[in-house]
């Protein structure tokens, strides 16, 4: 079964990204992707710090919070998005350093729960591991 819906992570010189992508040939009626870990990112917006931080405790683990960050993984895109035609792409900024460097642990896995235009519901996890782009000392894209 194919899936319909590609949640990646695209890294280049102009920062790190979430892409979101139809791959299919229908419209996607509802998307919800839930990610196993936070992915916080700065806000493209004027005057905005983004090293501003605090810790705060979060399910009994301290956690560094950059006050000035947004999180992506909380988007509307991946609470209830209701239409994505075919081909659709949405880039989301997530920062300009590797979001590996502040992933403990150096992995994510996101849920995608997905209906399309034909009424078929389709359901899967994507892993990404961020292991391997520590290893490489540039990251070419396709």
């Amino acid at each position: 079964m194919q899936q319909p819906i590609v949640i990646d992570f695209d890294f280049n010189n102009q920062g790190v990204w979430i892409v979101v992508q139809n791959i299919s040939a229908s419209t996607i009626t509802s998307l919800i992707a839930a990610f196993s870990a936070n992915i916080w990112g700065i806000p493209i917006k004027p005057g905005i710090d983004p090293n501003a931080s605090s810790t705060q405790i979060i399910n009994n683990v301290p956690t560094l919070i950059y006050s000035n960050r947004e999180l992506v993984s909380g988007y509307p895109v991946f609470k209830e998005c209701k239409y994505i035609p075919p081909g659709k792409q949405f880039l989301l900024y997530v920062e300009n350093e590797p979001v590996f460097n502040k992933i403990n642990p150096a992995s994510v896995n996101i849920t995608v729960a997905c209906t399309d235009s034909d009424g078929k519901a389709y359901n899967y996890t994507i892993n990404h591991n961020f292991d391997m782009y520590k290893q490489m000392t540039h990251i070419i894209n396709s």
